[in-house]
């Protein structure tokens, strides 16, 4: 049986979607006005893009077979310079 290999990025995009889609849930269906429903549709692609990269880190782990300490260490790492170079660079789309 195939079981999900629990990560760093399992939990933090696990998280995100559940927001996501709940963003997505209430611009496209509840809250309905103006530019709402594009709002809902990014989210749905926002959701589809994290399914994507959880398919693939899933394939890449169980194809080498990684120590569960290791892939921690290095998501972790991964995470921490993300949140690093946001903290001193900012997020600007343009």
């Amino acid at each position: 049986m195939n079981r999900i290999i629990l990560s760093p990025f399992i939990i933090i995009l696990g998280l995100l979607s559940i927001i996501l889609f709940y963003v997505f849930i209430n611009s496209t269906f509840i809250d309905n006005q103006g530019g709402n429903m594009l709002g809902g549709t990014i989210a749905l692609i926002g959701l589809g893009i994290i399914f994507m990269i959880i398919v693939i880190e899933q394939n890449i782990l169980k194809a080498r077979n990684f120590k569960t300490k290791d892939i921690w260490i290095i998501e972790i790492l991964i995470l921490c310079s993300v949140v690093i170079y946001f903290w001193y660079n900012g997020f600007s789309i343009g």
